[in-house]
């Protein structure tokens, strides 16, 4: 959202993070939910810098572990 893009954190901002993707190029996005309702998609750069915090959240609550 506009409003809060020039915000040093998006943290207090963002709702949830909706899903992670890569595309055909190998880039990384991050789709989410703003407290507003609004969605977007973002680089995975910006997500690590505006709202680091939820992103490791999301990938911790994501996790899928293999019994060796």
């Amino acid at each position: 959202m506009s409003q809060f893009r020039d915000q040093p954190s998006w943290e207090p901002y963002v709702r949830e993070i909706d899903a992670v993707e890569k595309n055909a190029n190998g880039q990384l996005f991050v789709h989410l939910t703003w407290h507003t309702g609004d969605h977007e998609r973002v680089d995975s750069a910006t997500a690590h810098s505006k709202f680091p915090n939820l992103l490791l959240k999301y990938y911790e609550g994501n996790l899928r572990f293999r019994d060796s």
